[in-house]
């Protein structure tokens, strides 16, 4: 499978041209992203962990295929004049109007400096209509173990449960949200820095143009009905996802969305 790699300074980027999917980032001979043992690499099947690219559609939110067809799919790499700076193109075409009736342009930025990497994604609307999407950057951290790990800055934030009634909410109460079973939940309005800590690191997150974060862990049970997940990996793994969920992007003709997610590390 077709990938690029860019190494700047303390980073290493790893991106596979299908799906535009970031599946390794290496700070200081550290890997930060988890990626299965097990993962699948072949035409059309998303890759078990790093930086899947969720769109036009995150999960069953829409009429489509679960969480869309961009990391399906073959994005164009494209130069970015930059050489801490690796970009990425996805054009509407016959394929994608089957699945998603609309014109758009969508492109994919990573961008490394110091201690931070920066994923921009965009979408353009082509089309003479309005047209609406659900997305996510679905980003595998890759922690230590998960019963050492938690979470800071989703203190006060209503969430709801996936497998309820999606009316269902509650408060985020404790101000660390630790792990001792499988959690599969969307909070909403996270417009603030999160801080993931385990045993060896602190990494920060804060997005822009998602108002939804995304925070999912399978537990054994939920690692066994993966064919391409090993059953103890979920031990070491969290995703936190930055994430338009309950409330989709709206983008007028000629409109251009953007959302970003920095990481940084200390």
């Amino acid at each position: 499978m077709e990938h690029s790699k860019l190494q700047y300074g303390d980073h290493a980027i790893t991106v596979h041209h299908q799906g535009s999917h970031l599946s390794s980032w290496l700070y200081q001979g550290q890997e930060q992203l988890f990626l299965s043992s097990n993962a699948i690499y072949k035409p059309s099947k998303a890759i078990r962990g790093g930086v899947p690219i969720c769109f036009p559609q995150f999960g069953s939110f829409g009429s489509g295929n679960s969480h869309g067809f961009a990391r399906n799919v073959v994005w164009q790499k494209i130069e970015s004049g930059s050489k801490n700076l690796l970009c990425f193109e996805l054009n509407y075409n016959k394929n994608s109007l089957e699945q998603w009736p609309y014109k758009f342009k969508a492109g994919f930025e990573l961008e490394l400096k110091e201690n931070t990497l920066t994923m921009r994604l965009n979408v353009e609307n082509l089309s003479e209509e309005d047209i609406e999407f659900t997305v996510a950057l679905h980003t595998y951290f890759r922690v230590s173990h998960i019963q050492e790990s938690s979470i800071h800055g989703l203190e006060g934030c209503e969430y709801w449960n996936n497998g309820t009634e999606f009316t269902e909410r509650q408060q985020q109460e404790e101000s660390k949200l630790m792990f001792d079973r499988a959690i599969d939940r969307v909070y909403f309005n996270t417009n603030k820095s999160l801080t993931l800590t385990d045993k060896h690191s602190t990494r920060h997150i804060l997005n822009s143009g998602f108002k939804d974060t995304v925070v999912w862990n399978p537990w054994i049970e939920g690692a066994k009905a993966f064919t391409d997940m090993a059953d103890d990996e979920y031990q070491v793994m969290l995703c936190i996802e930055s994430a338009n969920v309950e409330e989709p992007v709206t983008l007028q003709p000629g409109a251009v969305w953007q959302g970003y997610q920095v990481i940084s590390i200390n």
